[in-house]
């Protein structure tokens, strides 16, 4: 089934009040009041011992003028986890690992744009979008840690990995083993042993 609008609001916090075990969640951008639409009912499920991971851009990719930073610590205290992944753009939920909402609609940002979002009942689906995130699309090594505006490191600066006494460098941009075009980043000197 397809839904747009109060319709959607009203089928997913159904689908989302009934969760007994899991909630995955991929919204790229967050806004207070798309947020905070949620939040009781994250709170309710965290109470019941559901586990909530979500899947956002990172900070540095939002607008300021959005406090993602405060909103992504909100988010943090409900959640198991909260992933920033970057230049994401994915609109979806999966429920218990059997429904999935997919669709156009940012689901922890939307206010009143037209979107569509649809609803599958299947468990092998929702499978296979767990799988894709678990297994493909997601680094596993430690995440990438976001900054506040102005509090970003510096060349030079040294590592916050605790015992690890590296220091920041640049790493120049160039084609990785892929074939993929990046820019340049700032690492610890010490990446090999750590």
């Amino acid at each position: 089934a397809w839904f747009t609008g109060e319709r959607f609001y009203k089928e997913f916090e159904r689908d989302l009040r009934g969760v007994k075990s899991k909630v995955f969640l991929a919204s790229p951008f967050t806004t207070s009041e798309g947020t905070e639409r949620w939040m009781q009912t994250f709170r309710d499920l965290r109470a019941k011992e559901v586990e909530i991971v979500a899947f956002t851009k990172p900070l540095n990719e939002k607008d300021s003028a959005t406090n993602s930073g405060q909103i992504h610590t909100g988010l943090e205290s409900v959640f198991k986890e909260l992933r920033p992944v970057s230049r994401m753009h994915e609109k979806l939920a999966v429920f218990d690992q059997r429904i999935v909402w997919l669709g156009s609609l940012n689901i922890l940002s939307h206010k009143n744009s037209t979107e569509i979002m649809v609803r599958i009942e299947s468990p092998d689906f929702a499978q296979s979008i767990i799988d894709e995130y678990q297994n493909k699309r997601v680094y596993k090594g430690r995440p990438v840690k976001t900054y506040p505006p102005g509090k970003q490191p510096k060349i030079g600066d040294k590592c916050d990995r605790p015992g690890c006494g590296g220091t920041l460098v640049l790493k120049k941009g160039g084609i990785s083993k892929a074939g993929k075009p990046y820019t340049a980043f700032l690492s610890c000197d010490n990446w090999r042993i750590n």
